[in-house]
């Protein structure tokens, strides 16, 4: 499921939950965004309960990027501490959440482990019982939902917007090119 809020235009008539706010209108319709998604998101959750279906069904919720640049990074502090946002490969435009949720299957807990999208194929692929095509990006983060270790931290991640922007990553070391030949940023 595919759930597109927020998105630029922020469309949505219902600000109730922040009309007393001193925030202007564009930041108000924002965080009713995000609290219009969280309520559809219980009501799917609650419909897996009335299905009778939850604890058989595996809910993975992500983002693909960072906050855009349109949203109200300072009022909301939509990406943290980190630098960037939707569209660059610093730390504001990629890290974002990875909550996985399976009652009496995968435990609550909080990970610092680095994962990224490609480990979604062989991860999925995994859970059921399919074949991961060879030499792709990505590996089976499967073993932490269960509470098993997985060492995620000791390999190269990377990133590429062709012709524009690179990145790679591993362990604390990171480095980003966010401009066709800007010199290599280095951080740790």
């Amino acid at each position: 499921l595919a759930y597109d809020a927020p998105h630029d235009p922020y469309i949505i008539d219902e600000t109730v939950w922040y009309d007393d706010e001193n925030w202007d209108m564009d930041t108000k319709r924002y965080a009713s965004l995000i609290t219009h998604m969280d309520r559809a998101i219980g009501r799917l959750l609650d419909e897996l309960d009335n299905l009778g279906i939850r604890e058989n069904t595996l809910v993975i919720f992500a983002s693909d990027n960072g906050a855009a640049v349109q949203a109200p990074l300072e009022e909301l502090g939509c990406n943290g501490v980190f630098k960037g946002r939707k569209g660059l490969l610093y730390e504001g435009g990629l890290r974002v959440p990875f909550i996985v949720n399976q009652p009496g299957k995968v435990k609550q807990q909080i990970l610092d482990n680095q994962i990224y999208f490609p480990d979604v194929l062989p991860t999925l692929a995994a859970l059921a019982g399919a074949k991961t095509p060879q030499g792709i990006n990505g590996m089976n983060i499967l073993p932490l939902f269960y509470g098993e270790e997985v060492d995620t931290d000791n390999r190269l991640l990377y990133w590429e917007f062709t012709g524009k922007q690179r990145a790679a990553r591993k362990g604390d070391w990171k480095v980003v090119s966010v401009k066709r030949n800007a010199p290599l940023e280095l951080y740790n």
